[in-house]
């Protein structure tokens, strides 16, 4: 069996990577702090509450409603806020420094759990016990998962590209995978750097 099997629902991603706005306004190393392993224990934690925070100032200042915002989700420490809406920036796709007022963001109650208590996959996967490994894209909530032996080991999310330009949905087996890659898409002088691509249909793939 193929080290990754690849369960497409919708999901497609250009090994050529076209020019997203993800490819140059996410902080990769912020990611690599948040998007840990999943720990062994992640599912036996207390459940995750959400709930909307609409942004607000009485000035019409999106500064001062972001640091609003960031010292409610920080417990009254600005700083401890500005930490903290890493995690729901990712949670809700978008960039928190970039919101304004009227936006409204999902937060969850607790900041203390492993990334993994936030998935929208469920922990263990009885149809995969049988596989090694097994990679799940879902284009509809815009997420990934990676199972071992049926149990969730990470998860993150996903930008689908252009609705013009969809994957066949069905599995496939990861034909071609290579560990770091510069887009062919690239403009003079900004390489478009991809880690941990994989092809799994002639001309399309994945990087994570």
């Amino acid at each position: 069996m193929r080290t990754f099997v690849l369960l497409a629902f919708s999901l497609f991603m250009l090994l050529a990577a076209r020019p997203l706005a993800a490819q140059y306004y996410i902080n990769q190393s912020e990611l690599a702090e948040i998007l840990t392993p999943c720990s062994d224990d992640f599912d036996q934690g207390p459940d995750v509450e959400y709930e909307r925070k609409v942004l607000y100032n009485s000035r019409d200042n999106n500064v001062l409603a972001r640091n609003t915002f960031y010292k409610i989700i920080g417990d009254g420490d600005v700083q401890l806020g500005e930490k903290r809406s890493k995690l729901v920036g990712l949670l809700n796709r978008t960039l928190v420094h970039m919101t304004g007022i009227g936006d409204t963001l999902i937060v969850p109650n607790r900041f203390d759990l492993n990334f993994c208590a936030y998935s929208p996959f469920p922990a263990v996967y009885p149809g995969a016990a049988d596989m090694e490994k097994l990679f799940v894209i879902d284009k509809e909530i815009q997420a990934w998962a990676a199972y071992e032996s049926g149990r969730l080991a990470r998860w993150g999310i996903v930008n689908t590209g252009a609705e013009s330009y969809r994957t066949p949905n069905g599995r496939f087996n990861f034909n071609w995978k290579t560990e770091y890659r510069v887009s062919s898409h690239s403009p003079p002088g900004e390489p478009w750097e991809m880690y941990w691509v994989f092809n799994f249909v002639v001309n399309r793939g994945i990087h994570i």
